[in-house]
């Protein structure tokens, strides 16, 4: 998977800005002020899609675990894009895939150009990311000759 990297050094590096916006969510979220906490959850509840009714400091731990995992995701995939692993292009299509029904029911509740363009974006990786997996596959099955 080493021919013509720079699209997936594209990828990763977008991935590895996710990874490094939710890092700094979490500092963010664990500097905050009592007082301003619930306001703080209210916001990331928002971005995520989320009711923030019912958010409270009790949800900062598993908010907190969430917001975590998901950036090692996305720094793990960055690299393995970076480094043209066909396991990362794996974990790029498959996650962004596992979005893509999030992502089209925030478009259908709110179809702003907003939401309209990072779900037409997130379709186009995972498309082209699926195609790089299929063209690789079809490079090194081997070719049937017919019968003689």
């Amino acid at each position: 998977m080493t021919s013509n990297p720079q699209a997936l050094r594209v990828i990763a590096g977008l991935e590895a800005l996710k990874g490094l916006l939710a890092c700094a969510v979490v500092i963010v979220l664990l500097r905050l002020p009592a007082d301003r906490l619930d306001q703080g959850l209210a916001s990331v509840a928002g971005l995520l899609g989320l009711h923030p009714a019912g958010l409270g400091p009790e949800s900062l731990a598993p908010l907190t675990l969430l917001a975590a995992c998901y950036a090692s995701v996305r720094l793990l995939e960055a690299w393995g894009l970076w480094r043209t692993r066909r396991w990362g292009v794996w974990l790029g299509a498959t996650s962004g895939a596992i979005y893509l029904p999030f992502e089209l029911g925030h478009v259908l509740r709110g179809p702003g150009w907003l939401n309209v363009s990072v779900t037409a974006f997130n379709i186009l990786l995972v498309a082209y990311l699926s195609w790089r997996l299929w063209r690789q596959e079809q490079a090194v099955r081997p070719v049937l000759l017919p019968a003689a």
